[in-house]
């Protein structure tokens, strides 16, 4: 299969996926998702253990809100690397131009952030990853909420 071939599957995937979550999140109040990435520094000598995180090189952690339909809602950049998830959202939500999170909405995230009325988890000690779902069917409700294509999608979208 040539490289066009597999692009075009993966765009009609992506498609599906967004118009099944795009249906859910409408009904389920969700605004979109929120995750984390590590870009990767040059930082002084100096500065370079506390920027060094799970990466053997530098990194700024950078936290980044994203609607569903693709557009960053929110960027705070400039942490360094070795910054814990729960660090970075507490300041998001509090400094002076913070995260805001309308009432009675939520963004989707990863299992590193903690269950909060505004950001909503995969269950914990459920298989998480994609790949662990394809050899296997779901056992419990807990797991068919983390392949649900909502909960899919919210680590799809800032991943790609």
């Amino acid at each position: 299969m040539d490289i066009t071939n597999q692009l075009d599957e993966f765009v009609d995937e992506w498609d599906q996926r967004r118009r099944i979550a795009a249906q859910l999140v409408a009904y389920l109040d969700c605004i979109g998702t929120l995750d984390e990435t590590h870009v990767r520094v040059k930082v002084s000598t100096i500065d370079a253990l506390r920027y060094r995180g799970r990466k053997d090189y530098p990194t700024q952690n950078v936290l980044a809100a994203c609607s569903f339909d693709l557009r960053f809602t929110y960027i705070l950049p400039s942490w360094e690397g070795t910054t814990s998830d729960s660090r970075l959202i507490k300041n998001a939500l509090t400094r002076e131009d913070n995260l805001q999170i309308p009432e009675g909405k939520y963004y989707l995230v990863d299992a590193g952030y903690m269950l909060k009325g505004s950001l909503l988890p995969p269950c914990r000690s459920i298989r998480y990853h994609l790949k662990e779902y394809s050899t296997r069917t779901p056992e419990n409700t807990r797991e068919l909420f983390d392949m649900h294509p909502c909960a899919m999608l919210s680590r799809d979208v800032l991943v790609y």
